[in-house]
């Protein structure tokens, strides 16, 4: 796994997490063990049409659930950049995140 030394993560930090097999999740972070990265609302980055979305991660599980993905399968993690921060509270959330701008007449 790839250690990211200039960007420490904390329990409420939306990170990114990149694993072997190159699915790239994104969730808010619980907490952080020897084992795993413990996620809450963990969702999957895809390629569409109109650029990067966010879909649930796993569908046969409750999507407003906690799960912990195993440091074995992740090869790097970091702080999610805040454009995609921002999509992936938009989807979780009733709540639409606006900044400076956003707001049209």
């Amino acid at each position: 796994m790839l250690i990211n030394k200039s960007t420490k993560i904390e329990a409420g930090d939306i990170i990114t997490l990149k694993l072997a097999n190159g699915d790239e999740i994104v969730g808010e972070l619980v907490s952080e063990s020897d084992y795993g990265f413990l996620l809450n609302r963990p969702m999957a980055a895809v390629m569409t049409g109109q650029g990067l979305g966010l879909m649930q991660a796993m569908f046969s599980v409750d999507p407003k659930g906690k799960y912990e993905i195993s440091k074995n399968h992740v090869m790097m993690h970091g702080q999610t950049f805040d454009t995609v921060k921002k999509h992936y509270l938009s989807s979780v959330s009733d709540i639409a995140v606006l900044t400076k701008g956003d707001f049209r007449h």
